[in-house]
């Protein structure tokens, strides 16, 4: 027994002494990481739209879900364009999709994943050269099922007509928000700005609910 506590209580010890110290790292780069996040979060919303501004983040909720969009604002204060995130599936899974918003039409579209989908065919609904034939639609000319695309005039990629559906659908959510929370942000009273360390960043506690049976709903195949 002496010589089982002799070989147990070292291995213990160790095992706290490595938990407190993991959690010691965690608590010293949890800032710098967020951080990071924040960045990284930020130049991708910014490519999603033409014109660059100071990038404000507002929450709100979609069908009890918390999910952010994002307002971008000139230096004089005024807002530019707006940025909602939005997941569809596509013929692997998620497909997670920026779409920019300027004066009621699409400004650009990026495709921040969609690692499921087949490369080299699914992928290309991911590339710039795709995505950009998205630039000046409004939210009547963004297809909703496969048939869509023809309709509309717009090649969903060839071979690849599930992630080009996925990635169609999730701009048109994006619509679908941009419709209900653009109208709520003129009505709503002036919000306090609570800055990050990130001086181009900051974020305003706001919550929107949104009512899941209003608004156009999703076309089928």
């Amino acid at each position: 027994m002496k010589r089982l506590l002799l070989t147990v209580y070292p291995l213990i010890v160790i095992a706290v002494s490595a938990g407190a110290l993991l959690g010691l790292a965690y608590r010293l780069l949890e800032k710098p990481l967020a951080q990071a996040e924040l960045r990284e979060e930020t130049r991708a919303v910014q490519k999603a739209l033409s014109a660059k501004g100071e990038i404000r983040r507002i929450e709100f909720t979609n069908d009890g879900v918390s999910s952010p969009y994002y307002l971008s604002l000139s230096s004089s204060g005024e807002t530019q364009g707006y940025v909602f995130r939005t997941e569809k599936t596509g013929f692997g899974g998620p497909v997670d999709v920026l779409s920019g918003i300027t004066n009621g039409a699409v400004d650009r579209v990026v495709v921040l994943s969609m690692a499921q989908e087949t490369p080299g065919l699914g992928t290309k609904a991911m590339e710039p050269s795709w995505t950009g034939r998205f630039s000046g639609r409004t939210s009547g000319a963004i297809p909703r099922s496969i048939a869509d695309f023809s309709r509309l005039g717009l090649d969903a990629v060839s071979g690849a007509t599930y992630s080009s559906k996925a990635v169609s659908t999730a701009v048109y959510e994006a619509f679908r928000l941009y419709r209900k929370l653009v109208p709520l942000m003129t009505l709503t009273p002036q919000v306090t700005n609570i800055y990050g360390e990130l001086r181009t960043n900051f974020v305003t506690n706001w919550t929107t609910e949104l009512d899941a049976s209003s608004g156009a709903s999703e076309g089928g195949e």
